[in-house]
């Protein structure tokens, strides 16, 4: 695991955005912040396969379900969110049991879409830096807002990183 303080710098482009109610009926924030997480990466994985049909061409199905499974895909991809309970349970040695047991399998989910490299860093950022709560909130200031439209976004506060074996691996070669 990996802490950086200070600014971190990203170049961006803007994809897609996605304001709506969420489908699950939770009783606790972190449930509530765990789905959120599992729904921004399955549609990442529609994006990431998006992407990679556009780099390399028309993929069969096939090709695309094992690189789903096992990673390999040519564009990196960063999560974040601002949820340590989230963030500690998924980047854990050992996932424990949620206290809502049905969420083991979202979370093993998770785990697994890391572990196997499709995300290539697992990130926890400060509420402060939390871009998508600004554009749904409105709480954020608009002029990250307008710098992130432009293709700039810059974090600067804590941020912890975690790495999945895959990437790790990748990495050390």
């Amino acid at each position: 695991e990996e802490s950086t303080a200070g600014i971190r710098h990203y170049d961006v482009q803007l994809v897609d955005f996605m304001a709506a109610k969420q489908k699950h009926v939770v009783r606790g924030v972190w449930t509530s912040e765990l789905y959120n997480q599992i729904d921004m990466m399955e549609f990442m994985i529609v994006l990431l396969s998006f992407f990679e049909e556009i780099r390399y061409g028309v993929l069969t199905a096939e090709k695309l379900l094992n690189m789903r499974r096992s990673g390999g895909f040519a564009l990196e991809a960063e999560c974040f969110g601002d949820n340590m309970g989230v963030y500690e349970a998924a980047a854990a040695d050992h996932i424990k049991l949620p206290t809502e047991k049905g969420t083991l399998f979202h979370l093993q989910f998770l785990r697994e879409c890391i572990d196997s490299g499709i995300v290539t860093y697992w990130n926890w950022c400060h509420t402060r830096d939390m871009l998508a709560d600004g554009m749904t909130t409105g709480s954020c200031d608009r002029v990250v807002l307008h710098l992130a439209m432009q293709g700039s976004l810059s974090l600067k506060f804590q941020i912890l990183s975690f790495q999945g074996e895959a990437t790790r691996k990748r990495l050390k070669t």
